[in-house]
């Protein structure tokens, strides 16, 4: 099993409090979207897949008090997981139906975790990597509407990549 590094988790947690208060400050930053392109389609399943890996790692750290936000986080990487192997092949419609539906997801159940930790912790830095890797994937596949996030960004997406690689692998691809 592979486990993100402590240092790579403080940095994070660390950049959680003074990125969201700079983001909420300046706003986020307007990203031009450009259609998918072939050689894009590498970088949108793995960020795709990370983004299943993400969801999959926070079932274990939710509270057992907290059943229906548990069941919401199960569905969501059961279903983040189906888009991730449909994004390795698809295109157009397809591809944009189930970026769209990965998005979704993630700026639903970003709050959610948010609020049931709301010191911080490993949830916490999970959830935020996604959210921050979430407009990259956004603009990768041409989705405008995504790109310019609704929720702050508190990590650059090479970070979100870094923390989010340290994870397992989802237990929901196949299912």
């Amino acid at each position: 099993m592979t486990h993100v590094s402590r240092r790579t988790m403080l940095f994070a947690s660390s950049t959680l409090l003074t990125g969201a208060a700079l983001l909420a400050a300046t706003g986020c930053s307007t990203t031009t979207t450009t259609p998918t392109t072939p050689t894009a389609v590498p970088t949108i399943a793995s960020d795709a897949t990370l983004l299943a890996n993400a969801l999959a790692a926070l079932e274990p750290l939710i509270p057992s008090a907290a059943q229906a936000v548990y069941a919401q986080v199960v569905a969501a990487a059961t279903t983040v997981a189906k888009d991730a192997t449909t994004l390795l092949t698809a295109t157009g419609t397809t591809a944009t139906n189930a970026g769209t539906e990965i998005l979704s997801l993630i700026s639903t159940i970003g709050p959610a975790i948010v609020g049931l930790f709301p010191g911080g912790g490993t949830a916490v830095t999970i959830i935020q990597a996604a959210i921050s890797l979430a407009p990259e994937l956004a603009s990768l596949l041409g989705l405008a509407s995504y790109a310019k996030s609704s929720v702050a960004s508190v990590m650059p997406p090479t970070l979100a990549r870094g923390v989010l690689a340290g994870l397992p692998r989802s237990p929901h691809f196949g299912t």
